[in-house]
């Protein structure tokens, strides 16, 4: 037995009497422009998504970069600080050298004009600038005219008399210190 199918599908109904050759000629057109709209898609996702691809990797050479210079900047700014560092320990150099030479040369001018009888013991010094001079001297005048020659040498300076004291054979020696202090 064989059936009959009464139920035309949709497709039939609407090619019903249409030859086939002459269908698929109508059909070949519209395919060939939707093919051509899928090549060009698929064309267009495959520039796009190598396109991507190549700004990916240019970030990423960015962001090292970045990273780089991040750490360039941190160097830098290391050296800057061990610069200025440097700077000031070589400036600190330079006023206690010249300190050194001008104490010094006010030590020595003392020494070249120390009075007849009297000499010099010891010398020591502070790191605020206090100085003081020991000596011996036979007579206290000598040590009076000492003092007047010291603070002759410098304007800027306070001197004292920090200790005279009788020593030797019945007294005939006398210790003495000086105090002498640089003022700006």
């Amino acid at each position: 037995m064989i059936r009959f199918n009464y139920l035309q599908p949709p497709h039939e109904r609407w090619c019903a009497g249409v030859p086939a050759a002459a269908l698929a000629g109508s059909l070949r057109l519209p395919l060939v422009l939707i093919g051509l709209a899928f090549l060009s898609i698929a064309a267009t996702w495959t520039f796009e998504t190598h396109r991507i691809g190549m700004l990916e990797d240019q970030l990423s050479g960015l962001q090292s970069r970045i990273r780089t210079a991040a750490n360039d900047e941190r160097r830098a700014r290391n050296l800057m600080t061990n610069v200025a560092r440097l700077r000031t320990i070589r400036s600190a150099v330079s006023a206690a050298h010249r300190d050194v030479l001008v104490a010094t040369n006010t030590i020595a001018r003392i020494g070249n004009d120390l009075p007849p009888a009297t000499w010099l013991t010891s010398v020591g010094s502070t790191s605020a600038g206090a100085w003081t001079i020991g000596g011996r001297s036979t007579r206290v005048e000598e040590i009076g005219t000492m003092l007047r020659r010291v603070q002759a040498i410098d304007q800027h300076a306070s001197v004292r008399l920090v200790s005279i004291a009788a020593t030797g054979r019945s007294g005939r020696i006398l210790d003495f210190v000086i105090g002498w202090d640089q003022q700006p």
